[in-house]
């Protein structure tokens, strides 16, 4: 029930990653002579590409990241039960994130190449493989500036909050 719900979602959301990426990629590799002879990018062909050869590849990428979400959440409410499922939670969480990513990063590549998921996927890996860190960095690094500032940020409220708060409170005491 439940996840048949969320695969239908994540089909849906990787169709749209299609139609996205597709487009982008006619764009991008269009031949320089080519928009003077007529030729366009649409993203009408890309819709074309996304709802029949392209389907099966958003349809496992859609299978492949809803039972990641699921593994996930199955990981996370465990670790509210005890320390060692807590313990495997913290090893868990970045793993199953990083598989995640993979999968989306592989289902853009399918979409640009035209090529099924698990072939694109391959061919992801030994790019990621040959060049981790400039590969990975574009994926990651926005993710981790947006959550380092909204952690100082909320630190920052945090700790005025409770000074605001205790010299109120200090006040109220002096005062009775």
């Amino acid at each position: 029930g439940i996840f048949n719900i969320i695969w239908t979602f994540q089909v849906i959301l990787q169709v749209k990653l299609h139609i996205i990426a597709d487009t982008i990629a006619q764009w991008y590799y269009i031949p320089a002579g080519a928009l003077a002879n007529g030729q366009k990018p649409s993203v009408k062909m890309a819709a074309r590409n996304a709802l029949t050869t392209g389907f099966g590849s958003a349809v496992f990428a859609g299978g492949v990241l809803t039972a990641l979400r699921v593994l996930r959440s199955m990981v996370r409410s465990a670790s509210r039960q005890n320390v060692i499922c807590c313990i495997l939670n913290c090893i868990l969480q970045p793993i199953l994130a990083m598989l995640e990513k993979f999968t989306k990063f592989a289902a853009i590549a399918s979409a640009i190449t035209n090529k099924p998921f698990v072939d694109a996927a391959r061919n992801m890996f030994g790019v990621l493989s040959r060049n981790f860190l400039q590969t990975s960095s574009v994926w990651w690094v926005p993710d981790m500036v947006l959550g380092v500032t909204c952690f100082m940020f909320s630190l920052g409220w945090g700790i005025l909050t409770g000074a605001i708060y205790s010299g109120a409170d200090g006040a109220t005491t002096d005062a009775g």
